[in-house]
């Protein structure tokens, strides 16, 4: 949209004249940040929507107990006595490739969820400004069945820290809680950019390319 301002008068107060500015300044600022309705830059569309990427892992299983119960597997590393009746020793190395599909999601209301082979693991909020994304982690999902919640806030996670240590279940310093923690729920900031259907973003510092899941 142009706004023109017509000065018909070939003489004006300074009154005048810095009205004149004043709209010229406001259009202008219409012109450059009419885009950003908050003033913060970061309204991204682009991102929004749901992406993903397949990895495959590969890995050297050791000699390990193996519980088969149709699809479901579970491995115990060691030799020693049966950890249940139907249990297999498998006494040598096998090398295991498995697929892990990656999940980003981005919603408009600047929260985000990690998800890994359709499990939820973490999520919180994001902002972006010129092609720089900040990723802030709220919540994490409890690392295994001693977690009797579904979500901790770092805080909560710290409490689970230190009550599974005090059942001896857990062995770790205050200063290994602490580094786990900050690991757990240091926001980051990394280069994004969204080219068609893919996502180039970098994660943990390594970059990484994700694909837009059709709707």
């Amino acid at each position: 949209m142009e706004y023109w301002v017509i000065i018909k008068e070939k003489e004006m107060t300074n009154k005048r004249f810095r009205l004149v500015m004043l709209v010229m300044a406001l259009v202008f600022g219409m012109t450059v940040f009419g885009c950003d309705i908050d003033g913060n830059g970061n309204l991204d569309g682009n991102i929004d929507g749901v992406w993903f990427r397949a990895v495959n892992l590969t890995s050297e299983q050791p000699p390990h107990w193996i519980y088969c119960n149709n699809s479901i597997a579970i491995l115990f590393q060691g030799g020693g006595l049966n950890p249940c009746n139907d249990c297999v020793w498998i006494n040598e190395t096998r090398t295991v490739t498995t697929e892990w599909v990656h999940e980003l999601v981005f919603n408009d209301n600047r929260n985000f969820t990690m998800l890994s082979n359709e499990t939820q693991y973490v999520k919180g909020t994001y902002s972006t400004n010129n092609g720089i994304i900040t990723i802030n982690p709220t919540h994490r999902k409890g690392l295994d069945s001693n977690f009797e919640k579904e979500w901790y806030s770092k805080n909560e996670m710290e409490e689970a820290f230190i009550l599974l240590r005090s059942e001896g279940i857990l062995g770790a310093t205050d200063e290994d809680i602490e580094r786990k923690l900050n690991d757990m729920y240091t926001s980051s900031t990394s280069y994004y950019s969204v080219k068609g259907n893919k996502l180039s973003i970098s994660l943990e510092d390594e970059p990484q390319t994700f694909i837009k899941k059709n709707n």
